[in-house]
């Protein structure tokens, strides 16, 4: 029993798929991040254009 538990710790097989899947991960929330951020600037500069449309057809 004791040999089995310690090749269990020393196996490293799927080591690199755990670390892609740590990246994966890291790189979805920081899309997920810059998706947030871009919504509100993309929000901002469509109610300025709103306004400036509305402007221009009171005029």
């Amino acid at each position: 029993m004791t040999e089995k538990i310690l090749y269990f710790l020393s196996d490293d097989r799927g080591q690199d798929l755990a670390e892609y899947g740590i990246a994966l991960a890291v790189i979805g929330t920081l899309a997920a991040a810059a998706a947030v951020v871009i919504a509100q600037d993309v929000g901002t500069l469509w109610s300025r254009a709103q306004s400036a449309v509305d402007n221009a057809v009171s005029s």
